[in-house]
């Protein structure tokens, strides 16, 4: 009986979607209003502390006006009513106690795994996002969560939003769908084409290791290979011996034939890119520059690491361009006369209007920004009490690095010359 009355309430979500009243992807439930974060704290503390960067991260950068609350200040027993409005929860359930709470959930999380419905996922590199429809048990909300812990390292840069479901590995998305109702009537996945992943050829020196895409028909080009492998090995030691690193985090960079393979199998466009959580690398040759593009993509891995998350795209991206020493090909010293005349204050900047400013601008300015706090606090400072802060807590951070940010902004400014 309870299992009849069950499936009859799953329909309802069913036909709530089919007249456009509940969300269907993570998109449409950001269109409802402003979301409400809820963070995962039922790891340990350095979990919890990244779980709350990056929801900071967003917030700062997006939604500053959002609730944030803690997974254990949601009463799961009270049913829907108790949910706050929009909720969008970060971590799977090893570290959000929510998640743990909530029964018959079409997925699941445990150290190294990603269960969806039948399918299982094993590995750190695993994320999820997903919408959630609603039952009588929770509303509709968005999960953003990984097998790794705490696996949210900038999942939000990821390219997701109209899939209501999408699975991740360490190339980006790598298989989407949405939910449907089961025999059983519980929600379970329909899959769609899963992307494009090919076999690759690895060379490995030291902690750092290079690899290319096996192309049917094309035979290696092995000394453009080891030329690149030299860039790659230098380009890490260089990101590594800029943040003081005598044991850095073992980092794999894949080389990607041209840009049209590179999207095709990553769903990015750029010439490099990160991926936090696998420690991977993803790299167009770019020629001489390449060296300096694998510096600072490395320096986001393995500053994450051995410093933990920051909470603004103004630390994390200047610290990359201030530990590769340059920019687009010019070092930090010629991009000062690039400068515009007007520079938004520092609180403004470390929030959402770093974003707003042209990459030419906002990149180098950052790295600008990252080497004065260098040189005022030192980089063992900058890295504990610097780095890890964001807009919200930035007057607090200045303060434990033995400083004030009016002192830190106006440093700024005369190195600008403004």
């Amino acid at each position: 009986m309870k299992r009849a009355v069950l499936s009859s309430f799953l329909l309802l979500p069913a036909l709530a979607w089919a007249q456009g009243h509940d969300p269907k992807t993570p998109n449409d439930l950001y269109e409802r209003g402003t979301p409400t974060f809820v963070r995962g704290t039922a790891g340990d503390d350095a979990t919890d502390v990244a779980i709350a960067a990056q929801v900071e991260l967003i917030r700062g950068m997006l939604f500053p006006d959002a609730e944030v609350l803690e997974d254990n200040q949601v009463d799961p027993e009270r049913g829907p009513a108790a949910w706050p409005k929009n909720p969008v929860l970060y971590g799977g359930q090893h570290v959000n106690d929510l998640l743990a709470r909530l029964p018959g959930l079409p997925f699941g999380f445990e150290p190294g795994k990603l269960r969806v419905g039948t399918r299982t996922f094993v590995g750190d590199e695993y994320r999820l996002i997903a919408l959630v429809p609603r039952t009588e048990r929770w509303p509709a909300f968005v999960v953003y969560a990984g097998a790794a812990t705490p696996g949210v390292a900038e999942i939000n840069g990821v390219q997701h939003g109209p899939q209501t479901l999408l699975v991740i590995d360490r190339f980006g998305p790598l298989i989407d769908g949405y939910w449907q109702l089961g025999h059983s009537g519980k929600l379970e996945p329909r899959w769609g084409r899963p992307k494009n992943r090919v076999s690759w050829r690895t060379a490995v020196e030291a902690s750092v290791t290079v690899a290319w895409a096996d192309v049917e028909g094309l035979e290696p080009d092995l000394a453009a290979e080891t030329k690149q492998s030299i860039a790659c090995v230098q380009g890490a030691g260089r990101a590594a011996g800029r943040l003081g690193l005598k044991e850095p985090a073992a980092i794999a960079i894949y080389v990607y034939p041209d840009r049209g393979s590179k999207t095709s199998i990553t769903s990015n466009r750029g010439d490099g890119h990160a991926d936090l959580v696998s420690r991977t690398l993803h790299v167009l040759p770019a020629g001489d520059a390449l060296e300096d593009l694998v510096a600072h993509e490395a320096t986001h891995v393995l500053a994450y690491h051995a410093f933990g998350a920051t909470r603004s795209p103004l630390l994390g991206e200047g610290l990359a361009v201030w530990a590769s020493g340059r920019y687009a090909g010019r070092d930090l010293e010629a991009w000062k006369q690039d400068v515009p005349a007007a520079v938004p204050a520092v609180k403004h900047l470390l929030g959402g209007t770093f974003r707003k400013l042209p990459e030419q601008v906002s990149y180098p300015l950052a790295g600008i920004f990252v080497a004065t706090l260098v040189e005022a606090v030192g980089l063992e400072t900058f890295s504990a009490q610097l780095y890890p802060s964001g807009p919200d807590d930035w007057e607090a951070a200045c303060e434990r690095a033995g400083t004030t940010a009016a002192d830190l902004e106006a440093a700024f400014r005369k190195v600008l010359g403004r």
